[in-house]
Order: C-alpha cells, then sequence, then structure tokens
C-alpha cells in the first residue's frame, strides 16, 4: 500500500529533527533456563558468537551483557543528526529490535539444542 508523504521545508525539519534524543538506546531480554556458566562461555567465545548474534559481522565492538541466566542484547551509541531526522519517520528501536530479539532467540535455540 502505498502512502503520500507531504512535502515539509527543511526549515521546519531541522528545529524538530534538533529535539530528538541525544542517544539511541534498544534493549531485549529473555530468561533462559540453561545454567549462566554455560552462556557465559558462549558469549566469551568469539568463535561461537555466529550461532547467536545477528550483528557479529557489522560491529565487532558490539558488547554483550549478561547476569545469571538472565540475558540482554543492546545497542547504545550516538543519535547524530541525520539519524534524528530519520527517527521523525520510523521507529528505530521496532527496526533494530528485531534483530536483538532473534539474536536472544538464536541463543535460546542453541542452548536448547545442546
Amino acid at each position: 500500500m502505498l502512502e503520500t508523504v507531504g512535502i515539509i521545508p527543511l526549515d521546519a525539519l531541522l528545529p524538530m529533527a534538533a529535539h530528538e534524543p541525544y542517544a539511541l538506546a534498544i534493549e531485549r531480554s529473555i530468561v533462559v533456563s540453561t545454567p549462566a556458566k554455560v552462556i557465559h562461555a558462549r558469549m566469551v567465545d568469539l568463535h561461537q558468537w555466529n550461532l547467536w548474534s545477528p550483528y557479529e559481522m557489522f560491529d565487532p565492538r558490539r558488547q554483550k551483557e549478561f547476569n545469571g541466566t538472565h540475558v540482554t542484547w543492546n545497542t547504545r551509541g550516538p543519535n547524530r543528526f541525520v539519524a534524528k531526522g530519520a527517527a521523525m519517520f520510523m521507529n528505530s528501536d521496532a527496526m533494530i529490535g528485531k534483530d536483538g530479539d532473534d539474536g536472544l532467540a538464536s541463543v535460546k535455540t542453541q542452548e536448547v539444542a545442546k
């Protein structure tokens, strides 16, 4: 279905984009029944990241955090001006968060398979 997008003058967009948050923070969590030490071993073994991380090949600086068997995927960083403008028209959490959901589902699937 096509949607009609009106033309918005640039001088109206700039102040609107400036009010978008400076930082981007998206996070997803799941609870797994696998012992924390097994989850920890999978997360610290760089050779196994391809089993669960949807971003392993895109951002080698990505940090993973875990606490017990509660596994959390998140992405954080500066929300630059162009991204602020784009955020007025699309939902970053919905777009990027799905990848986190997929990665967490892979963690759970891999642990169930073992």
